[in-house]
């Protein structure tokens, strides 16, 4: 007749190593969760850390020797149009002053000629 006795050495040991596996399974699938989880933060808070980035560069003025370094800052289609037509006002302006500073020169030469000094 068979006799219930207590748990076995052997056995206490196995379920003992068992329990360890276990722990080292909970510690390593907590260790995983943790990397998912600045994974995900990670990848959600990248387009605001660009936007971040791009508005502090916007609003900074780069120096002479920095200024051609690098890549262009990209505009916008509008910004783009802006701008183009802001340097077409300046290069107008730029001409206008010009030629009436050129027919300044004539009229003086003119009035220097017509009273005898030239």
């Amino acid at each position: 007749m068979a006799t219930k006795r207590g748990i076995t050495r052997a056995t206490r040991a196995k379920q003992a190593e068992l329990e360890e596996r276990i722990r080292q399974m909970r510690l390593e699938e907590d260790h995983i969760k943790a990397k998912i989880y600045k994974l995900e933060a990670s990848i959600v808070a990248a387009p605001v850390h660009l936007a971040g980035d791009r508005l502090r560069r916007r609003h900074l003025i780069e120096a002479e020797d920095d200024a051609f370094q690098g890549r262009p800052f990209n505009r916008t289609r509008w910004q783009a149009e802006r701008l183009n037509r802001a340097r077409s006002r300046q290069a107008i302006s730029a001409l206008l002053l010009v030629a009436i500073f050129i027919s300044f020169v004539f009229w003086f030469y003119l009035q220097l000629r017509n009273h005898g000094v030239i």
